[in-house]
């Protein structure tokens, strides 16, 4: 317990000082484009090497944080995160994807992915003052929201049903 609260205290530290160090970009990473880095990131995830992964998923935020490939990248450092079962640096990440308001379906994968996490690790010890888990706790709720939510766009509608049948298939609800 001790161990992830100070794995999800430095997750969030090192959060803070990525943005605060935007403006202060080292030399190696100024120079690359983002879509390089990205593909970089891409890369390594790939090959599943996901710290690798995630620090240039990093990068990629840090280079430009309002772009469509850092939000993607949010989801991804998540992604990482899920795969690796440390559900609660998972949690941490995928609540700050899903309150970014601009990033569009970005925010729905955070929300789909929270509530992802309620059906996997229903058990989580959440801090209800840090996090907005509604969609932790009740994520068959929050599978319909999204799916309204999501209108025409096609790989959000795919992603809330995929996830909506697995949660059905692990709770033998069908």
């Amino acid at each position: 317990m001790l161990r992830s609260s100070m794995r999800l205290l430095v997750w969030f530290f090192w959060c803070v000082a990525s943005v605060l160090l935007v403006g202060l970009k080292s030399y190696a990473i100024a120079e690359l484009p983002q879509t390089t880095v990205l593909k970089q990131a891409q890369q390594a995830f790939g090959e599943g090497n996901f710290s690798k992964a995630r620090k240039y998923y990093f990068d990629v935020i840090n280079l430009n944080p309002e772009t469509s490939e850092a939000f993607k990248s949010l989801n991804r450092i998540g992604d990482t995160y899920f795969i690796e079962g440390d559900d609660e640096a998972a949690l941490a990440v995928f609540d700050e994807s899903s309150k970014r308001e601009s990033a569009g379906g970005e925010a729905l994968y955070g929300k789909i992915r929270l509530a992802d996490i309620g059906v996997r690790n229903p058990a989580l010890p959440t801090r209800d003052i840090i996090f907005d888990v509604e969609s932790y706790f009740n994520p068959f709720k929050t599978y319909e929201e999204v799916l309204k939510e999501a209108g025409d766009d096609q790989e959000v509608v795919a992603q809330v049903l995929l996830s909506r049948g697995i949660a059905f298939l692990r709770g033998q609800q069908y």
